[in-house]
């Protein structure tokens, strides 16, 4: 039953990175065409708009850099779920 609970959380941590990587993506696309259909997501986090901003052109380089951790780990974790040890005594 363990292994069974270990390979579920292995699964929703893996599901919570791709999301977060979506996210992020969308994130970099509302920073790449501001006033464009994504821009009411700003709503939600207006702080964090302001934020990007100030920032400038540096944030979409800071948000791809997240993306692409995101999609790594939910990658690698994903594939751990495949290849797990206790899945091969089988």
């Amino acid at each position: 039953m363990t292994e069974q609970r270990a390979l579920l959380g292995i699964k929703l941590l893996s599901a919570f990175f791709a999301i977060e990587a979506v996210i992020c993506l969308i994130t970099i696309v509302a920073l790449l065409f501001p006033g464009s259909a994504l821009d009411p997501i700003w709503r939600l986090n207006p702080d964090a708009h302001a934020a990007f901003q100030k920032i400038g052109k540096l944030s979409i380089l800071l948000m791809v850099g997240w993306c692409i951790s995101f999609k790594m780990i939910h990658y690698r974790w994903s594939l751990s779920v495949r290849r797990a040890p206790w899945r091969q005594l089988d």
